[in-house]
């Protein structure tokens, strides 16, 4: 019997899944080139998720940092 569908992700937009990583791999400081080439896509794709998904963060010491939340 055929499977009439596939069981790959097959998907060119970013999941949540990947999103996840993204934030761990950042906190260690991994390029965005080597984020983009482990999950395949271009370069200015994973730039432009990590600056839509950055927030500001104001710390109890009112200095304010930037981080990348998924």
């Amino acid at each position: 019997m055929s499977c009439y569908y596939s069981t790959t992700i097959n998907s060119k937009n970013i999941q949540f899944l990947h999103r996840a990583i993204i934030a761990k791999v950042l906190n260690d400081n991994v390029s965005i080139t080597k984020i983009a080439k482990k999950f395949g896509f271009s370069r200015q794709t994973i730039h432009n998720e990590i600056a839509r998904g950055t927030i500001e963060h104001k710390k109890t010491d009112l200095t304010i940092e930037y981080v990348y939340d998924p």
